[in-house]
């Protein structure tokens, strides 16, 4: 029997699977690894914890199988996580993270000098962000960590050196970068000349359907695993999930239910994005087209409400049957799930969440409940600023904990009138991984069918008894936001 490996480099949790090429998880293992916050919103990690927790990871699922069998090791990874290297692609200094802000100045000065439409007709966004706020910083702090011989790489790119030499990244983790031009399929030279970075800093640009390397035999022996494994490319974690649930077809819009709500739109040609913030970019799957938005909220409210009512002890089944006890609309009450720091796409800068129509009658389970369909109102929003942009949407593939409760996924279907595919599996970032490694063992093999016969099966969510009820609802909703502009309802 032949079997592959996936591995997903999170931010926080690092996981690796073993499956069949069926899909069939046969071990799995996972590690957790730290992320240190730091004064003036700087958040920073350390490559060699990264690296070490890897291979760890790895040794421990292989350990569970015949690792003789394993013929090949798929790769995950956060996106947008960039590393400074020396020439020889060791790190120098720590990670900056995705989630460091210390760039978001020279990002906004960049953008206001530059202009929204010369950023989206190059980067398929309309902002600057990630490495080309932190490479500006670098050069005004001290020019010479940026400037050749030295390199810039990202997590991914780094782990795949550790494994197989050879420091290689593909478009889905180049877009969140925000060097990616979506449109020339390549770094984009005019971005790359504004920061005065030379191409051969960075890593270099391969296909998903093609191998990095094989395993390093010092590598291959510490995980123990057989001499001439091959390894992926590493991919951004949000396309090997798409692969990891089948999200693989145009009008497929992917739902990843985490501490920040993620979507995932998959279209047939490179639309518009649909918000400033959103990230266009390649499929892994050939000639078609992603579009990542962020909510900014999501998960993290429906915590806040937990914290902040006490029932932090309560299982999620538990959860689930308080938010029952009250009927569709909270009689009365509503939430803006609004709770993050950040500005809100549409919305007039400084909207802040609010919970309102509170009654004495009103007790913990309509706050619950109240938070979970502000959150659905919330995603039809930004479904609508899709729709708007010209892309078609058919049915929601949920992943993420959320997922798995027996009452949001039902509002999410009422509220949205959409169907919701619910994954099985919550490893699905992993999963995509091991698809892509069998993509490497089966090269005349669509992507696309593999992924379809490996993905996580799913739970489908039809729109029940209060969707007509929850249309009008959504509707109140949606008209008593302050819009930016006239006319965004």
């Amino acid at each position: 029997m032949t079997l592959v490996l996936g591995l997903d480099l999170g931010t926080t949790n690092i996981k690796a699977v073993v499956t069949d090429l069926d899909g069939t998880v046969l071990a799995e293992n996972s590690r957790s690894v730290s992320i240190l916050h730091l004064p003036n919103s700087a958040v920073r990690q350390k490559s060699s914890e990264i690296i070490a927790t890897a291979l760890d990871v790895l040794r421990e699922a292989v350990a569970k199988v015949d690792a003789s069998q394993i013929q090949a090791l798929g790769i995950s990874s956060q996106g947008g996580a960039m590393q400074l290297l020396e020439p020889d692609c060791s790190p120098h200094g720590d990670v900056i993270s995705w989630l460091d802000m210390t760039g978001a100045e020279e990002d906004q000065a960049f953008t206001m000098r530059k202009g929204c439409d010369w950023l989206s007709s190059r980067l398929g966004r309309g902002r600057s962000g990630l490495a080309i706020g932190q490479i500006l910083r670098l050069q005004k702090e001290s020019p010479m960590l940026v400037q050749a011989p030295r390199r810039i790489g990202f997590v991914g790119d780094v782990v795949a050196h550790a494994l197989c030499g050879r420091s290689v990244t593909d478009a889905t983790s180049l877009g969140l970068t925000s060097l990616y031009n979506p449109y020339k399929q390549d770094y984009d030279p005019d971005v790359l000349d504004e920061l005065r970075i030379d191409k051969m800093q960075l890593p270099e640009l391969l296909e998903p359907r093609e191998p990095a390397g094989t395993l390093l035999p010092e590598v291959a022996k510490q995980i123990g695993l057989p001499q001439g494994v091959l390894v992926s490319v590493p991919v951004h974690d949000q396309y090997a999930a798409a692969l990891g649930t089948g999200t693989v077809h145009p009008s497929d819009v992917m739902f990843g239910a985490g501490t920040t709500w993620v979507l995932l739109a998959i279209s047939d040609s490179p639309v518009a994005t649909v918000t400033d913030d959103a990230f266009l970019c390649t499929h892994l799957i050939p000639n078609i087209f992603g579009q990542i938005v962020s909510l900014s909220n999501g998960g993290s409210s429906f915590q806040w409400a937990i914290n902040l009512l006490g029932l932090q002890s309560l299982s999620s089944e538990e959860i689930d049957r308080i938010i029952l006890e009250v009927p569709a609309g909270c009689e009365g009450l509503h939430f803006w799930p609004l709770l993050s720091s950040f500005d809100v796409a549409g919305l007039q800068p400084g909207t802040r969440g609010r919970l309102m129509g509170l009654q004495l009658y009103h007790g913990q389970a309509h706050i619950m409940r109240s938070v979970v369909e502000g959150l659905a109102c919330e995603l039809f929003r930004y479904l609508r600023f899709m729709d708007h942009s010209g892309i078609t949407m058919t049915r929601l593939i949920m992943c993420g904990k959320a997922g798995s409760s027996m009452i949001t996924p039902q509002i999410l279907a009422d509220v949205t009138d959409l169907p919701v595919m619910c994954a099985t599996y919550s490893g699905v970032s992993a999963l995509g991984a091991a698809v892509l490694a069998a993509g490497l063992l089966e090269p005349k093999e669509s992507l696309q069918h593999i992924a379809e016969r490996m993905a996580t099966p799913v739970r489908e969510v039809l729109p029940g008894v209060h969707r007509e009820f929850y249309q009008q609802f959504r509707q109140e909703y949606l008209a008593a936001l302050p819009w930016h502009t006239e006319g965004a309802k």
